[in-house]
């Protein structure tokens, strides 16, 4: 039902390699801003490898330059699902970019602040601009082990911090673990 929704935003997580980029390349017209560039290899055993367009991203200036271009071209048929691969490494991009211009810089609760408002506004205006086209997120997902022993319950989310997860989660139409 929700990929009849047009259009459609998803969170996909799950382990890294257990093929979540490859479903995502079975996705309508997708284009990929892989971060970083090493996590889309496995788009070229995909008989549409070819027409999937994937942009390469290594740090934080990129992958807002780039999310914010895909975000702003117009639906087309060679172009229907923006993917971001993954989501975990663009929010690292941004933690390592606050860290370099406050270099000496404690780590604090207010850093996480600043950098979850950082991503959320960049999340935001690529939402607002992809208005037209699908969204689908990927990120690794995080297992936290409540209790001991073998039959100790285990949590698993996207990796990154609850106050975040819980931001992005309210402006998507679904969320999926992948195994």
């Amino acid at each position: 039902d929700i990929l009849n929704n047009d259009p459609f935003s998803l969170l996909l997580y799950g382990e890294p390699k257990i093929g979540k980029t490859t479903l995502a390349g079975g996705f309508p017209a997708p284009k990929f801003i892989s971060c970083p560039r090493s996590e889309a290899t496995s788009l070229a055993a995909l008989p549409n490898a070819k027409s999937i367009e994937v942009y390469g991203v290594e740090n934080w200036a990129d992958f807002v330059e780039i999310s914010l271009k895909l975000a702003k071209e117009p639906a087309t048929e060679d172009f229907q699902t923006l993917v971001f691969d993954t989501f975990t490494q663009g929010y690292a991009f941004c933690l390592t970019a606050w860290v370099e211009a406050n270099k000496g810089a404690q780590i604090s609760q207010n850093t996480w602040t600043v950098v979850n408002r950082r991503f959320l506004d960049l999340f935001d205006k690529v939402f607002k601009l992809n208005k037209d086209k699908n969204l689908l997120i990927l990120a690794h997902s995080r297992t936290v082990v409540l209790g001991e022993g073998p039959g100790a319950e285990k949590l698993i989310s996207p990796d990154f911090g609850a106050g975040l997860k819980s931001k992005i989660e309210a402006r998507l139409n679904g969320i999926f673990y992948y195994q």
